[in-house]
Order: C-alpha cells, then structure tokens, then sequence
C-alpha cells in the first residue's frame, strides 16, 4: 500500500511537470499508454486474452469517453492548481 501510493505520487508530480509542457490530451495519453504496458504484461503472461471480449461496445464506449474526460480533467486541475487541491477534491469527490 505504501509503495502504491509512494508511485502515484511520483507519477502525479511527473504528470504537473509534463503539463506545464504539454497538452492535458498529451500527459493523460502518456499515462494511459504507460498504464497499458503494465496491463498488457500480466494478460500476455496468463494469456486470457479472450476474457476481453466486448459485449456491449456502445457502454464500453461511454465508459472510454468518460474516462477520458475525467483523465483530462484532473491533468488540468493539476496544472493549473497546486498538487494538494486537486487531490482534496478527488479525495472529497470520492466515497470509498
């Protein structure tokens, strides 16, 4: 748990320094890609790869559209905020 939330911190710090340079599409790409190698690794090791069938694309879909804006979203808030703010309101927008 520790070393989890050691790595998003790291990551986070390296998405506000990325956006100062880049678009927030760019940064929450880098992300998403780097997020896929580590996926990929495990379903390529286990090959399960039939598991991934779609069954309905049209939610799936939505699902990626509203990811994607939320991704954004939030590389924007942190560009433009301090790195504490951001993560209170997704901390206090959060239930769990």
């Amino acid at each position: 748990m520790i070393s989890a939330v050691f790595i998003f911190s790291i990551m986070d710090a390296s998405m506000k320094r990325l956006s100062m340079h880049y678009h927030p599409l760019q940064v929450s790409c880098l992300r998403s890609l780097s997020s896929l190698l580590c996926i990929c690794l495990p379903i390529a090791y286990r090959r399960s790869w039939a598991a991934l069938r779609v069954t309905k694309p049209m939610l799936h879909l939505f699902r990626g559209l509203l990811g994607v804006t939320m991704l954004v979203s939030f590389v924007f808030a942190v560009h433009r905020l301090s790195l504490a703010q951001p993560y209170s309101l997704f901390l206090a927008a959060n239930p769990s």
